[in-house]
């Protein structure tokens, strides 16, 4: 083999022409059915699957996630307080009731105490101007210890802020949707939260009957 070396002025990147003598071997041919072969366009899948571009996918969905998860918190603010709306003040002997439980806990915030038909479990909602939402339906059927019992526990919540950890919990879910240990620890917070006003409870009425104060 003869090896020519082209004159080029880019010398260091031009590679030296191969010239093979008469006894070398010779060069396949192309024949006509490779080139149809060559130039016939390649089968492509419908679905093309790019390794670098999931991560933008995952966040895509997570941002989705978050953004209706968010949606809703405030969609719950909205409703709570149109529920807050229709409720009516309770009675005044329940009131009375009420105000004596209140005086025992010797809390620094006043919630207002109402009654509603549309719920069907007691709760404690508000962050500045609590309040404490009774069922209109349990009353009938709950006896004075069992009430106490639900009163107490529910200013548990108002003087443990309860609300505000709520609220923290919902949007760390939210920005966090996709995280598998969030919601599991979230329970576990929930549970938490419970068992704590349950303990509250029984310090302040000597009983330990959590059955009243989970309705």
């Amino acid at each position: 083999e003869l090896q020519i070396q082209p004159h080029l002025r880019s010398s260091s990147a031009a590679k030296p022409l191969q010239v093979r003598g008469a006894d070398a071997p010779a060069l396949p041919l192309l024949t006509a059915a490779d080139s149809r072969a060559a130039q016939a366009p390649r089968l492509r899948l419908p679905l093309e699957v790019h390794p670098g571009n999931w991560p933008s996918g995952l966040m895509f969905v997570w941002m989705a996630i978050s953004a209706i998860l968010l949606g809703r918190i405030v969609r719950s603010y909205f409703r709570l307080r149109a529920l807050i709306n229709r409720a009516r003040p309770a009675s005044a002997d329940l009131r009375l009731r009420f105000e004596k439980r209140l005086g025992d806990s010797r809390m620094s915030r006043v919630p207002h105490l109402l009654v509603s038909a549309e719920v069907i479990s007691p709760f404690a909602s508000g962050f500045f101007d609590p309040v404490i939402i009774l069922p209109e339906i349990l009353l009938e059927e709950m006896s004075d210890p069992e009430l106490d019992y639900v009163l107490v526990h529910e200013l548990a919540h108002i003087a443990r802020r309860d609300n505000w950890s709520n609220l923290m919990g919902r949007l760390t879910s939210a920005v966090l949707a996709l995280h598998p240990v969030v919601a599991w620890i979230l329970g576990r917070i929930q549970r938490e939260r419970e068992i704590a006003c349950d303990d509250w409870v029984v310090a302040a009425t000597g009983s330990a009957d959590r059955k009243s104060t989970r309705l």
